[in-house]
C-alpha cells in the first residue's frame, strides 16, 4: 500500500515561533512592517559586475555583524560569509524561541546555498557553531540542510511539513 504524500494545502499546523533577519530589519515584526510600508532595501553594493557596473542588492547592514560577539569555531572553511550566516542564524533562533522555553533539542532544517565543492564542511561548520551556542536546543543529529540556493527556503518548509506529519 502506497502512502499518499501530503500536500501543504491538505493539512494545517501551528507555528509556535518565528525568527528572521533581513535587509529590512532584524526581526519578523520589523521586516513585516517595512514590507507593508512598501520599503525596499535595494541599493548599490560594494560588488561589481565584470563590466564594472555596481551590483544592486539588498544586504543586511554590516554594523549588525560588528555588534555581535560570539566565540566561534572557525574550522577549515570559515570566512566572512559564514561569520555572517552564523550570526544571522543566532538572531533568528533567539527570536523564534524567545517565548517558548524548550526542554529538549528540536529538529532544525537549514536553507543553504547551492552545493559547492565542500558543502558538508560548511554545513558542518554552521551546525557545529549553532550547537555550541545553543547546546540545549540544537543537536547536529537532528539537523538537515537543503542545499538548493534561492529555493532552499521553500524546500526546507516542505521538508519540515512532511517531517511533522
Amino acid at each position: 500500500m502506497q502512502r499518499k504524500k501530503l500536500r501543504m494545502s491538505d493539512k494545517k499546523f501551528y507555528i509556535a515561533g518565528m525568527g528572521m533577519i533581513t535587509a529590512l530589519g532584524p526581526s519578523v515584526v520589523t521586516t513585516v512592517a517595512a514590507v507593508r510600508a512598501g520599503k525596499s532595501a535595494y541599493q548599490e553594493s560594494r560588488y561589481s559586475m565584470s563590466s564594472g557596473k555596481p551590483v544592486t542588492m539588498a544586504e543586511v547592514p554590516a554594523e549588525l555583524f560588528e555588534n555581535i560577539e560570539l566565540d566561534l569555531d572557525e574550522g577549515e572553511a570559515f570566512n566572512e560569509q559564514y561569520d555572517h550566516i552564523i550570526k544571522m542564524a543566532v538572531i533568528a533562533i533567539a527570536e523564534a524561541c524567545r517565548n517558548k522555553p524548550l526542554q529538549q533539542p528540536i529538529p532544525m532544517v537549514l536553507a543553504m546555498p547551492e552545493l559547492e565543492l565542500s558543502p558538508s564542511i560548511k554545513h558542518t561548520l554552521l551546525t557545529r557553531n549553532l550547537a555550541n551556542i545553543y547546546p540545549d536546543l540544537i543537536n547536529s543529529q537532528l539537523t538537515r540542510a537543503c542545499h538548493s540556493g534561492r529555493p532552499a527556503a521553500v524546500e526546507a518548509i516542505e521538508f519540515a511539513f512532511q517531517y511533522l506529519y
